[in-house]
């Protein structure tokens, strides 16, 4: 294979482990024939498995220095569309009716492709993606941890999210400075109306996460002090009550309450 850098202001980090690219495909569940979508293919090590299994693949890979190295790889490969080009700018009427999703998701732009699954959610089956196991916290942990978040909220709308395995950094050249996890995604139908709203409201309460959600309503939301109360106050919680103690059902219950008042 062709001799190719890392690009650390891509957030390039290739996988080397074998074994574990093996693994994060079966995670997935690939059956002959199934189209699956892998974002950054990199340097084709997920790519390779998926096609063993029988896929067809659409890879998607925003480096242009990569695609002929994955040309040249895959050069024989019927079952094989290769795209350069930015994910989160490709439209959905590009991408298969009906599709898996697969990648290791650059760190710096993980939570930006996360958020743009909901696009995606009607076609898709499922998704097994890579994160920083910082992320892969955020959205598998309960209310009342310290990672749960605007993040965890938002995502639960949409998916039920299952952290599977960790990955240790030498798995990947360069070696990340941070651990990695690997997460599936399966779509179901809790959006709220009005969901660019609902995400609004979410990442107003938690403008101030480590006060209390009085606090970060005022800021977030720009309402004075007894406003914000009514409305902690009328959704029946304590009035001391901190953002990351809400679960998911209670969010949607206060931004209804909050809807009513607009």
């Amino acid at each position: 294979m062709s001799i190719f850098r890392a690009k650390k202001r891509l957030g390039q980090n290739f996988l080397i482990d074998e074994s574990i690219a093996a693994r994060i495909v079966q995670a997935l569940d690939p059956q002959p024939g199934d189209s699956v979508v892998e974002i950054g293919s990199g340097r084709g090590a997920l790519t390779e498995c998926l096609l063993r299994e029988g896929c067809a693949v659409t890879a998607i890979e925003f480096d242009r220095d990569l695609i002929p190295i994955l040309r040249a790889k895959f050069r024989q490969e019927k079952k094989i569309t290769i795209i350069a080009g930015d994910f989160l700018k490709i439209a959905a009427d590009k991408l298969p009716p009906k599709m898996k999703i697969i990648g290791n998701l650059p760190y710096n732009i993980s939570t930006v492709i996360l958020e743009r699954m909901f696009e995606f959610r009607t076609a898709m089956e499922t998704a097994v993606f890579t994160v920083q196991s910082e992320v892969a916290y955020r959205l598998t942990t309960r209310s009342g941890s310290r990672d749960y978040g605007s993040l965890s909220v938002i995502m639960a709308a949409g998916f039920d999210i299952e952290r599977l395995f960790d990955i240790n950094p030498k798995s990947f050249k360069p070696v990340p400075e941070v651990m990695s996890s690997v997460i599936k995604l399966n779509p179901v139908d809790r959006m709220p109306e009005d969901f660019d709203e609902f995400k609004f409201f979410i990442r107003a309460c938690f403008r101030q996460k480590r006060k209390t959600l009085n606090n970060s309503m005022q800021l977030g939301l720009n309402l004075p002090k007894y406003d914000s109360m009514s409305l902690i106050d009328r959704a029946g919680f304590e009035k001391d009550i901190r953002p990351e103690r809400l679960t998911f059902d209670d969010y949607v219950k206060l931004y209804k309450i909050w809807q009513e008042t607009l």
